[in-house]
């Protein structure tokens, strides 16, 4: 059950839309908190599933749950220090949570990974 919930997140990733549940009773993913929920379960038996803990991240931020949505992105530029989504979206939330030497060193890192996209960062 959690890696056919887990596949509907990536597929509605990409089409930005969740479809309602399946016929096997599936817990629906229409809403954010269903969407958090599943990928928290997810993230109890893999802790190492670094997508997981971007998306996460993704879902909290979008909530307003900056302080935590920031935690899920540092958790997975523990795993993957080059994640460059992951890079500037914990430097967005580090100044906003007035972390201002993080934020620093996070978009400097991210203009690091991705030189060419300096000006799209900066902005």
């Amino acid at each position: 059950m959690l890696s056919r919930l887990l596949s509907q997140l990536r597929s509605a990733r990409a089409r930005r839309k969740i479809t309602a549940p399946s016929k096997n009773g599936e817990a629906a993913l229409d809403n954010p908190h269903s969407r958090i929920e599943a990928l928290r379960e997810h993230l109890r038996h893999r802790p190492e599933d670094v997508e997981s803990w971007f998306n996460l991240g993704a879902f909290l931020q979008k909530e307003g749950e900056i302080a935590e949505a920031f935690a899920c992105f540092d958790s997975a530029l523990r795993l993957e220090p080059e994640h460059f989504n992951a890079t500037v979206s914990a430097a967005s939330l580090a100044s906003s949570l007035r972390l201002n030497a993080r934020s620093l060193q996070l978009y400097e890192q991210a203009i690091a990974l991705e030189p060419s996209r300096e000006g799209q960062i900066r902005s």
